[in-house]
């Protein structure tokens, strides 16, 4: 891991967190550890007992607090925010602005570029509140790993959740943060419905966009966050 560019540690030019023995089955193992350093998420690690605790960072599915372990990310200005492997070959995971499972390994996740900001704000959210140093940015993700029927697979989130998630960010408007509508979102829905109200809009405006009716608009920065979610808190 060497940081020739990048804040943190960098993955050299054959490093992917994705790795394969058969060509079918894909395995997500970061490395956390190494002769040249740690992970940044890295709180302790006990070597000899093959344990490590590492940090998480809180995010939003459907109104739920939810905690994901982010490892790595194809751009080097985000996986300096996120403290994260700078891993540029996951950039080539298909497909940007696509979460079909028969097309793309990505799904989509929403960073809220300029949310409300004030450490001790309870609507606090938003990328320049986590550059500023303020905690977590709070994001948003379109699908967990879950399965709440496990005899209607069409029901089975897990069937559409993968844990690369493809960046699309969204900015509140001047219009709608002169009104005083500018709040903490917690839900894709809630983030869809403001954007066809035009009270939100595409910080990656060039990108290609989402048909997923769910997000149908929102578009891609062409940016991969490898971040599995660990924990969901109680309702």
């Amino acid at each position: 891991m060497n940081p020739p560019t990048h804040a943190g540690p960098a993955g050299d030019r054959g490093y992917s967190p994705l790795f394969s023995f058969d060509g079918k089955v894909v395995y997500n193992g970061p490395q956390i550890a190494n002769r040249t350093g740690l992970h940044g998420k890295v709180l302790s690690i006990d070597v000899r007992r093959h344990r490590v605790a590492l940090r998480l960072t809180s995010e939003f599915y459907l109104g739920h607090n939810v905690h994901y372990l982010s490892t790595d990310a194809s751009v080097t200005q985000i996986a300096a925010l996120e403290n994260a492997i700078y891993a540029p070959n996951l950039g080539t995971a298909p497909q940007a602005g696509s979460d079909d499972p028969s097309l793309s390994a990505r799904e989509a996740i929403i960073p809220i570029v300029n949310g409300p900001r004030g450490v001790n704000n309870p609507q606090r959210q938003g990328l320049q509140s986590a550059v500023a140093g303020e905690g977590d940015p709070l994001n948003i993700i379109r699908e967990e790993p879950e399965c709440s029927d496990l005899a209607v697979p069409a029901n089975c989130s897990a069937l559409q959740y993968s844990p690369l998630w493809d960046v699309h960010p969204v900015a509140w408007t001047q219009a709608a943060i002169d009104a005083g509508q500018r709040t903490r979102l917690t839900s894709h829905q809630d983030v869809e419905s403001l954007f066809n109200q035009g009270l939100l809009v595409n910080a990656a405006p060039d990108g290609p966009s989402n048909a997923d009716p769910e997000i149908r608009g929102l578009r891609a920065a062409g940016v991969v966050v490898d971040c599995p979610p660990m924990i969901v808190d109680p309702a």
